[in-house]
């Protein structure tokens, strides 16, 4: 997901862990941004970075924050195929993060994947959508206390996700909601 026909997209691929993953709050897009330039001899990693990185009208947004999350998946090609080269140059999917809770690094995507599991923010985001689908609507600032106790039991102790969506639905916003 989030690739062309035959190109990754590492902007969208880093978003959307973003916005689905950790819940972020990103600023929207400013308007009429010009697309990545293709090929040129270069790797997906350097023409992003140039297209958004230092010296850039993105580079605070992108640079620090979208970019690195979606390079981690470099070494996935656009039918995500795992791969070690890219035009003859060896894929580069190693990052730098700084969450609220945790400043990580990664060599690659399964690394990556393994030390956001361990963040808070994920997990926070993974009961916030639990609480959305099953109370049927988006987290009130009422929800907050549950959210963070879910959360914090999801994230020590691997409480099987069963036991998080009865803690949910047995909490009091689920039974005395008003329709």
């Amino acid at each position: 997901s989030n690739a062309h026909r035959d190109e990754i997209d590492s902007i969208h691929r880093g978003v959307f862990v973003h916005l689905a993953v950790l819940c972020t709050n990103l600023p929207p897009p400013a308007d009429n941004v010009p697309p990545v330039p293709a090929g040129g001899g270069k790797t997906n990693r350097q023409r992003v970075t140039a297209h958004t990185g230092p010296g850039t009208c993105g580079a605070a947004c992108h640079g620090e924050v979208i970019n690195p999350v979606g390079f981690a998946f470099e070494a996935y090609d656009a039918l995500g195929r795992h791969r070690t080269t890219e035009g003859g140059e060896t894929v580069d999917a190693s990052g730098k993060l700084d969450l609220d809770s945790a400043s990580f690094t990664w060599r690659d995507g399964v690394e990556f994947s393994k030390r956001v599991a361990d963040t808070t923010e994920a997990h926070d985001c993974y009961t916030r959508g639990l609480l959305e689908y099953l109370h049927g609507r988006q987290p009130t600032d009422d929800d907050l206390n549950l959210v963070g106790r879910v959360s914090a039991r999801s994230k020590d102790s691997s409480a099987p996700v069963k036991e998080l969506v009865l803690e949910l639905v047995t909490s009091d916003p689920f039974r005395f909601r008003t329709p």
